[in-house]
């Protein structure tokens, strides 16, 4: 025997034993299948690596049993039975000292404690407005835009206008013989035709 192929059973042997200790919990090991396959290891490794895995159940002919009851599905409480036994790891344990005022810069005397004082939050003025998108391609119809389309200007204001332009069917058989209809046609629409 090889040098090599003593490492290779070596190696092997290692990583069969240990799987083998964290399937003995689970299923019955036989050890005159481990000693064949380590035989039919050490015969041609490379083959036995790429063999399927036999695939097993611990008990198989124990059948599965259903972790709840057609009664608790149908009544909806297997939901509190499983919430009892969800772990509560990652939860955060609330702590009188919280409080949202800590949450916020300076905000002692400015969090609303009640509804009625919420209507001053109905309406505001920034000190400066932040970016937001353009306004004129939604209004243009995005990819539905036929941007080519002289007869449709993209600055129209009336939006009901510009929706009934944007759905007006251009797909007509002589608008698609014709090369120039095809140009005015919106992105959206020319892969539609693809």
């Amino acid at each position: 025997m090889t040098l090599q192929n003593s490492f290779n059973r070596v190696i092997a042997a290692t990583l069969l034993s240990v799987s083998a200790i964290s399937l003995t919990a689970q299923a019955d090991i036989n050890p005159s299948e481990v000693n064949a396959w380590l035989r039919a290891f050490d015969a041609n490794p490379k083959a036995q690596m790429n063999a399927p895995i036999k695939k097993v159940r611990n008990h198989p002919n124990k059948p599965l049993k259903p972790l709840f009851t057609a009664e608790q599905i149908s009544s909806g409480k297997f939901i509190e039975a499983k919430n009892k036994r969800r772990p509560q790891a990652g939860r955060i344990a609330y702590k009188q000292d919280d409080q949202v005022e800590d949450l916020v810069d300076n905000s002692r005397n400015s969090i609303v404690r009640k509804l009625e004082d919420m209507s001053a939050y109905q309406s505001a003025q920034l000190e400066s407005q932040p970016w937001s998108d353009s306004y004129w391609p939604l209004n243009a119809g995005t990819l539905a835009w036929r941007y080519a389309d002289s007869a449709h200007t993209p600055t129209e204001t009336n939006y009901d206008k510009t929706l009934k332009y944007v759905l007006e069917d251009k797909f007509a058989a002589d608008a698609l013989k014709n090369a120039s209809s095809l140009d005015d046609l919106s992105v959206a629409e020319k892969y539609d035709i693809l």
